[in-house]
């Protein structure tokens, strides 16, 4: 079955006789799972449904010494399928170029944020008497740092953290449109699963020399 196909009503086969009564019920108990993107099913043994005896008298019995009825199935193993060159291509260039785009982001938030703070240190910075150049106070051996200081490292962190945030988010928004053929291929050919990446984003990926 595909994944994620629900096999409650798939193949019934039947269980031992119920308690008082004289006709098995039926029940979903053995399966042979299978997804028909490398398998192609040719033949199959029949299920218990098929052999009235033991609907009648139930299991075990004097054909079946088991209160299992064995499976099995004969299928054609199909190779895996591929994506072609075109689709490669364009799922590494919607991959990087999200990827780079985010990091460009982020390291735009981080060279804004260094220039603020030689703003702050050199407006807490106090004239020296002996030569008028601006130099910093000396700091005390243990302590907090200046209020302006901590404010900024709260507003830095919150930037930061929040532009994870909606990074993670738009990374998950491309995952859901990727099957499972898409999603092997970006394993082989970006260096990490999809969700290495949606947790990681560019830090995750080793692209294949191969595709580029």
């Amino acid at each position: 079955k595909e994944p994620g196909d629900d096999l409650s009503d798939s193949f019934p086969s039947l269980q031992s006789l119920p308690a008082g009564k004289g006709v098995m019920a039926a029940w979903k108990l053995d399966h042979v799972a299978f997804t028909t993107r490398t398998f192609r099913p040719l033949a199959f043994w029949s299920t218990l449904e098929s052999d009235q005896e033991s609907l009648n008298s139930g299991l075990p019995n004097y054909h079946i010494p088991s209160d299992h009825l064995p499976i099995g199935g004969l299928f054609e193993v199909l190779p895996p399928p591929t994506l072609d060159e075109q689709q490669r291509i364009s799922l590494l260039n919607n991959v990087q170029s999200m990827s780079t785009s985010q990091s460009t982001e982020l390291d735009d938030i981080e060279m804004s944020f260094a220039e603020e703070l030689k703003a702050i240190e050199a407006h807490i910075a106090t004239p020296s008497t002996a030569s008028g150049t601006a130099v910093l106070p000396k700091k005390k051996k243990k302590g907090p740092p200046p209020k302006e200081i901590i404010e900024y490292m709260r507003r830095k962190r919150s930037s930061v953290k929040e532009t994870k945030a909606r990074h993670v988010i738009a990374r998950k928004s491309l995952a859901t449109t990727l099957d499972e053929v898409y999603r092997l291929a970006f394993s082989k050919f970006l260096g990490c699963s999809v969700s290495q990446w949606i947790e990681r984003g560019n830090a995750a990926l080793s692209i294949n020399k191969e595709v580029q």
